[in-house]
């Protein structure tokens, strides 16, 4: 399909995260008639990635020049998102972002690299070295190295998925709830576009079939289970994230406390200011390999929480009595286990399947999807139309044995599913304990 000519057909869209409620936004603006969102529960799913208290907003982005171009684009976005999704209330938090390291970093680092192609590219970054770091960053006592960026920070994640639902309502966009336990695949013969299958809606645990002439499956972790081709290049990961208690403390709030990546391309570790629209929890994460998840059931997932929390809170307690020890011995409040569908190379995966037509599949997110939420929409509805951009041809379907083509810094090949671990950048290389 392309251009125009599909508006009158109706889309089926199985995912209300971001990329899924994007995708609904903009192809009402295409003006598609017909759009409607399926989601196992009411929006946000509690165990859905783009839920939670807040998610980071960055441009930083080593020196892979198209991500950077495309979070320059979501930052514009991200700098109205207020007016015009907020209805009076402030969901992005521009407070800046600080990268911290215990030196200054080489350029074949992802912090190094990331500091000299935001220069390059005309963006102003604040360096503080050796006492500086402590002098305007008390609360970290250790590093001797850091930069902000004072364009970026983070947002709430679970209202801005509500916000975004809300604004594609006023669209027109359907909402209903259900468990997607098939898709509803038929033969076709003679083959369309050389494909001897078609989706033409999906059935739910209810028995309920949701019909449509195109299916979006936007299902985040729960991708690969819904189209099992797709394991052999997506695969659901978990990621275990706390929130602190600090209090109203001046030394976990900005601007001496902004939203931080503590040496990650070491450590991994990364983390928020004291939550200051709510109860003033601190939240940390930790952007390394995680645990490959077989089953994505809630009693999984909770399982699977349970079994790791007590080696992932000693890991990050190790960290923070290192170089954040006024909040070593903190309470933890809550634990959650973040949900990620990571690709093989860690890219985005907008394409039409490859095996089953009229099925497209909006999917691998890699744990760096959310910043994209307020201009993600155009470029996955642009591959839906099969509408050519740097973008989509970036994203589209590929080969899992694939050699990169761009200027990678600190990243390894990615050779199968097997070696999933997000972002080719080179943040994000560190396995959970367990």
């Amino acid at each position: 399909m392309s251009g125009k000519k599909g508006v009158k057909e109706s889309v089926l869209i199985v995912g209300g995260g971001v990329f899924g409620i994007a995708t609904a936004i903009e192809l009402k603006k295409r003006g598609y008639i017909d759009v409607t969102v399926l989601d196992r529960s009411k929006i946000p799913d509690e165990y859905a990635s783009s839920t939670d208290i807040s998610k980071m907003v960055r441009l930083d982005y080593g020196s892979d020049e198209l991500y950077t171009e495309l979070s320059e684009i979501a930052m514009n976005s991200w700098m109205t998102f207020n007016r015009e999704f907020g209805n009076g209330k402030e969901i992005f938090h521009n407070d800046g972002l600080l990268f911290l390291t215990p030196s200054p970093p080489t350029p074949s680092s992802f912090t190094g690299a990331t500091r000299d192609t935001l220069l390059k590219r005309g963006h102003p970054l604040l360096i503080y070295e050796g006492e500086e770091v402590q002098k305007f960053f008390p609360a970290w006592t250790n590093f001797k190295y850091a930069y902000k960026n004072n364009q970026g920070g983070w947002a709430e994640s679970s209202a801005t998925i509500v916000a975004m639902a809300a604004f594609a309502q006023k669209l027109g966009v359907k909402f209903l709830v259900d468990e997607v336990s098939k898709l509803l695949i038929r033969e076709k013969f003679p083959p369309m576009n050389g494909l001897d299958k078609i989706c033409h809606g999906v059935v739910g645990k209810s028995g309920k079939s949701y019909l449509a002439n195109q299916v979006i499956i936007a299902a985040g972790a729960w991708t690969p289970f819904l189209v099992p081709h797709l394991a052999q290049v997506m695969a659901a990961t978990g990621q275990l994230v706390h929130h602190f208690e600090v209090g109203q403390n001046p030394l976990y709030l900005p601007p001496k406390f902004p939203a931080f990546s503590a040496h990650i391309d070491e450590t991994g570790f990364y983390g928020f200011p004291a939550h200051y629209t709510s109860d003033y929890r601190l939240k940390i994460g930790h952007h390394g390999k995680g645990v490959r998840l077989n089953d994505v059931s809630r009693e999984s997932i909770d399982r699977m929480k349970a079994q790791l929390t007590e080696a992932s809170i000693a890991h990050f307690r190790a960290f923070l009595e290192k170089e954040l020890p006024s909040v070593a011995t903190a309470p933890i409040l809550n634990t959650r286990m973040c949900l990620y569908c990571d690709t093989f190379d860690g890219d985005f995966w907008f394409d039409h399947d490859e095996e089953i037509s009229n099925l497209f599949i909006a999917a691998g997110g890699s744990g760096h999807g959310f910043k994209f939420a307020p201009c993600i929409g155009p470029v996955i509805v642009d591959a839906f139309e099969s509408i050519e951009t740097k973008f989509t041809e970036r994203f589209a379907a590929r080969e899992t044995v694939k050699k990169v083509s761009i200027p990678v810094v600190g990243a390894k090949e990615m050779r199968s599913p097997d070696d999933l671990t997000g972002t080719r950048d080179g943040s994000r290389f560190h396995a959970m304990p367990g």
